[in-house]
């Protein structure tokens, strides 16, 4: 429940020893890094939890994490680097959940070490790399060598696809006709309302992105900007302090 608490939204950690016995054991002087280091052995061994390596710093992954928040980036990166959060829906006996892709399954052929920590998971794999995100030229699993790839069926090489890149804020950054028709579809309004309520969090947060439309449509389903709202046209949460005020100030009359 600790490790559980101490994840971000994506369920992981900084993995090393000292900084989780601070973490988890602020105030127990008596609990040492080699006690965590041994904690951690079964709870890897029986898949709870999943070691890798970043850059050569070692994470944790919680495996089988559920969506708790609309939060699509995470405070620690993936095996490839990749801070962005990516979710798939599972059928589970409660119903139709959604969990973080990464915590899923390990990827093919990795032996994960139970003695010691930090993880060798230290290659990025196409087994959890997201479908979006198309494989780095010359690795082994793209079936590069030089920059290209071989059509299967006239057997001449084409030019592979280039792994996009992360960028900030576009000042010139607004509403697409995508993101209208997506809105349309799904029943959003007030789009320019969340835009600015987008571009405010993002500036504030120095937040970065592959695809801007797709990070603003997950902004609006997950009401960034609070505009969710009921019959009498206010917000839920204003609605709800509003209310509690009048119970209040109620109660205290009839006493």
């Amino acid at each position: 429940m600790r490790m559980v608490l101490a994840g971000d939204d994506a369920g992981r950690i900084d993995g090393r020893p000292d900084f989780l016995r601070s973490k988890l054991f602020p105030i127990k002087a008596g609990i040492t890094a080699a006690d965590i280091t041994a904690a951690l052995g079964p709870c890897i061994e029986n898949g709870l939890l999943i070691p890798y390596t970043w850059a050569g710093k070692p994470y944790l992954q919680i495996a089988r994490t559920q969506r708790c928040s609309p939060c699509i980036t995470s405070k620690y990166p993936w095996v490839d680097g990749s801070y962005r959060i990516e979710y798939v829906k599972r059928e589970t006996r409660d119903g139709l959940k959604e969990f973080v892709l990464s915590s899923l399954s390990l990827p093919k052929g990795i032996e994960m070490p139970l003695a010691s920590l930090p993880g060798a998971i230290e290659k990025p794999l196409a087994s959890l790399r997201p479908p979006s995100d198309p494989l780095p030229c010359g690795s082994p699993e793209s079936g590069t060598e030089t920059g290209t790839k071989t059509d299967a069926d006239t057997g001449t090489k084409q030019p592979a696809r280039r792994r996009r890149a992360k960028t900030p804020l576009s000042p010139e950054f607004s509403i697409s006709d995508r993101v209208r028709a997506w809105a349309q579809e799904k029943g959003f309004d007030r789009l320019e309302e969340h835009l600015e309520a987008f571009k405010r969090k993002c500036q504030a947060n120095g937040y970065e992105y592959v695809d801007w439309d797709a990070a603003f449509q997950e902004a609006v389903r997950g009401d960034w900007a609070g505009l969710r709202t009921n019959r009498s046209g206010r917000s839920a949460a204003a609605e709800f302090s509003a209310t509690s005020v009048v119970a209040r100030i109620e109660g205290e009359i009839a006493h």
